[in-house]
């Protein structure tokens, strides 16, 4: 298991609003909570500066999923360091 990164700060962007998150844990609440139906993007800032957006559809039923492919996505991909 890699270590958690708690230094992570996730960007929720929906119809001009955009929310901070650096818990997984309120992040999916949030989710979960407010945005069922809908497409959001979360925008994830590389150590290099770089801003990376993921397009994610919460389903009816609360599940994540890539706004194009369709695969399940995974929020604790955000608070995991890379190897």
């Amino acid at each position: 298991m890699r270590p958690i990164n708690e230094d992570k700060t996730i960007m929720l962007r929906v119809n001009h609003t955009q929310l901070a998150f650096s818990c997984e844990g309120r992040l999916a609440k949030a989710l979960v909570t407010d945005y069922k139906g809908s497409h959001v993007s979360l925008i994830e800032k590389k150590s290099s500066g770089v801003k990376v957006p993921y397009f994610v559809s919460v389903t009816d039923d609360g599940e994540l999923v890539d706004t194009y492919t369709g695969e399940p996505f995974e929020l604790s991909k955000f608070w995991q360091h890379t190897l």
